[in-house]
């Protein structure tokens, strides 16, 4: 005769991953939140401190953003990133998509892209970042790193020349 617990479980239709060897019923994926800042006609990037970095961004120019925590909403965390990152306060416009890739090691994070504005200019260099600059929107893509790209959306282009 099964246990409770057996036919419960076995009724579930829960998602199987592997993971080191065993078998895990929750597959865990990190939440990163990207924010392309707009202030009149530029926009904001800011500059790793030198080091390693799981999506190897370490001494480049990026896309500011950082990881969502528990309990935050995906619009929270990157507000709460470019505080932290930059002292700035933004308004979220607009999410602008999502996209799965792989850190270094191999291993999945979703990103999340948001459009968003500053109320004013005067950004700061903090918390892992070394410098922070304003560029003009059409010299966006080429003053952040590849690395930094290949997280955006693929419609990035086309939602910058209409904003």
């Amino acid at each position: 005769m099964k246990s409770v617990l057996a036919m419960l479980i076995g009724s579930q239709n829960f998602p199987k991953t592997k993971s080191k060897g065993f078998t895990n019923t929750i597959e865990h994926m990190k939440v990163v939140a990207l924010a392309v800042i707009f202030h009149k006609d530029k926009i904001l990037i800011g500059r790793k401190r030198f080091g390693e970095h799981p999506m190897n961004l370490g001494g480049k120019w990026h896309v500011i953003g950082g990881k969502v925590e528990e309990g935050e909403t995906e619009e929270e965390a990157v507000k709460r990133e470019v505080k932290e990152e930059t002292g700035l306060d933004v308004k979220v416009v607009k999410r602008l998509g999502e996209k799965t890739v792989k850190n270094r090691k191999g291993e999945e994070a979703k990103v999340v892209t948001f459009l968003c504005e500053a109320e004013e200019d005067g950004a700061v260099a903090k918390s892992d970042l070394i410098e922070v600059k304003w560029v003009r929107r059409g010299d966006f893509l080429k003053n952040i790193c590849k690395e930094s790209r290949s997280m955006l959306p693929e419609n990035i282009e086309s939602v910058l020349r209409g904003y």
